[in-house]
C-alpha cells in the first residue's frame, strides 16, 4: 500500500494515522520558485510549484501582505491530496526556531521555510560566484562578511595566504562544501549559532 492509500484507509483512526505520519517520510520540495522582493512586506512574495515525492501536488503563492500561502492543486490533484500532505506535516516533530522556541509544524510554515531556503541558496550562489566570503569570530569583523571585490573566486588561491595573514582564525566560506557554506550563511543572523558552527568547523579546517 502507498502512503496516500494508508491515509485513506485509516484516516478515521486518529492514533494510527499519527503512527503512519511518523513512520513514513514525505519529501516535499519547491520548484520554479520566483521571489518578488519589491512586493515583500510582512511575508515573502513568491510563486512556486510544490512537489511531493517527485510528483507535482499544487502551486503555491503569497502576495507578501502577511496572509497564508494560497495553494491550488495541479491537474489530476485535489484539495484532499493537499490536506493529506498537510496532515502528515502536522504529525511531525516540533520545529526549533532561532530563539530556541519550539513550534508546531504545518504545511504553510513548512513551505515558508522552503521558500527561505530557496532564496538563501540563490543569494549565496550569487555571492560565492562573484566574491569571497569569510567568517571570523573577531568582534571588529562582525562575523560573516564579503571581502573587497579584488578578491575574486577565480584567483582565490593567490590571495589565500594574505587573507589568512590578516584573519588568521577565519573560515573561507568559498572553500566549504556548499551545504556547509549554506549553513553558515543561513545562521548569520544569529551570531551565537554562527559561533557554534565556527567552533565545530574550525577544528578540522
Amino acid at each position: 500500500l502507498s502512503l496516500l492509500t494508508l491515509w485513506e484507509f485509516e484516516s478515521h483512526k486518529g492514533s494510527f494515522s499519527l503512527f503512519i505520519g511518523e513512520l513514513f517520510v514525505m519529501k516535499i520540495e519547491l520548484k520554479n520558485l520566483k521571489h518578488y522582493p519589491a512586493f515583500t512586506e510582512e511575508t515573502e512574495a513568491f510563486t512556486a510549484t510544490v512537489y511531493v515525492d517527485g510528483n507535482r501536488l499544487c502551486t503555491a503563492e503569497n502576495t507578501g501582505k502577511g496572509s497564508c500561502h494560497q495553494l491550488t492543486p495541479v491537474k489530476g490533484k485535489t484539495y484532499e491530496d493537499i490536506q493529506r500532505v498537510a496532515l502528515w506535516v502536522r504529525s511531525q516533530p516540533k520545529v526549533t526556531v532561532g530563539n530556541g522556541m519550539l513550534l508546531d509544524d504545518d504545511l504553510d510554515f513548512h513551505i515558508a521555510r522552503l521558500v527561505d531556503d530557496g532564496i538563501q541558496t540563490k543569494e549565496l550562489k550569487k555571492l560565492l560566484g562573484k566574491g569571497v566570503l569569510i567568517y571570523s569570530p573577531k568582534v571588529e569583523t562582525n562575523g560573516l562578511f564579503k571581502l573587497s571585490s579584488k578578491f575574486r573566486p577565480s584567483i582565490l588561491d593567490q590571495y589565500r595566504k594574505n587573507i589568512k595573514a590578516v584573519y588568521p582564525d577565519c573560515v573561507i566560506i568559498n572553500d566549504l562544501p556548499f551545504d556547509q557554506a549554506l549553513e553558515f550563511y543561513r545562521n548569520s543572523s544569529s551570531m551565537s549559532m554562527l559561533k557554534n558552527l565556527y567552533d565545530e568547523k574550525h577544528k578540522a579546517y
